[in-house]
């Protein structure tokens, strides 16, 4: 990955200034209430509890090209692979700690879906790359 500073670390994958930035995070949680049914009257509600909390990640990755030379060698691309290392991540199906760039940890999450849509095309390859990250809280500690 880059050697800027991460805003996000999610298990291994570091969320970067320049790399996978992202434009939004949005964390939500749920709270369950009992609902308690009176005639003639509006329900009253009995708080029982934390429900899910979940976290949505937008964002968007570039493909940009260093250090091309005409003789064959490498073409070192970045943002391309971003999206596929993040998806390697989550198939190996286990919670990821995320800690914040202040260091605090936010406990362990899992990944619940990653969407992504390509667009920007020169060539076969994409040249920016949203996406659109749905994690799960798992809890404190594995």
């Amino acid at each position: 990955m880059s050697d800027n500073r991460h805003l996000i670390a999610l298990g291994d994958f570091r969320f970067s200034l320049g790399m996978a930035e992202y434009d939004l995070l949005r964390r939500t949680l749920n709270l369950r209430w009992g609902r308690s049914d009176v005639i003639g009257k509006r329900p009253s509600y009995q708080y029982v509890g934390v429900d899910d909390e979940t976290i949505t990640i937008v964002g968007a990755v570039y493909n940009y090209r260093q250090n091309v030379d005409i003789f064959d060698s490498p073409i070192m691309q970045t943002g391309v692979d971003q999206i596929t290392q993040l998806r390697e991540q989550a198939l190996k199906g286990q919670p990821l700690r995320m800690v914040l760039e202040t260091g605090q940890s936010l406990g362990y999450w899992i990944i619940v879906s990653i969407t992504e849509a390509q667009t920007h095309f020169l060539s076969v390859a994409p040249l920016k790359q949203t996406y659109d990250l749905q994690l799960r809280f798992y809890g404190d500690s594995l």
